[in-house]
């Protein structure tokens, strides 16, 4: 999967990063960062909206999710220290998002942010 997706798609809808970050309630460098794979997840309630104003179907913008959580984030990625629980839990095959939790002592909120699926 590719993360140029996003980009290709807004350019394609003659929108900036900044009138698409606007759009979807996020800063514009969200949205530049997106397109440049350095952040680890894109939430829900954001791949719904890159869905109904970019036509992206939302399973492929979940398995840029995915393909991120496997690779451990994109290339140069520093994730945090939440991020890194979540995604060594998962990694370990802790699968269950009441796992996580406990393990992590994060809410199942938090935790389905970047657990994909």
């Amino acid at each position: 999967m590719r993360r140029e997706i996003i980009a290709e798609a807004r350019r394609e809808k003659h929108l900036t990063q900044k009138q698409l970050a606007e759009l979807i309630g996020v800063r514009p460098s969200t949205v530049q960062n997106w397109e440049a794979g350095k952040i680890l997840t894109i939430h829900e309630d954001e791949i719904r909206k890159l869905h109904m104003l970019l036509g992206i179907p939302e399973d492929e913008i979940r398995a840029l999710n995915q393909e991120s959580l496997k690779q451990g984030g994109p290339a140069g990625y520093q994730m945090g220290k939440r991020e890194e629980a979540i995604l060594k839990a998962w990694q370990r095959g802790e699968r269950t998002v009441d796992e996580i939790c406990e393990i992590t002592g994060y809410s199942r909120a938090i935790v389905t942010r970047y657990i994909p699926g």
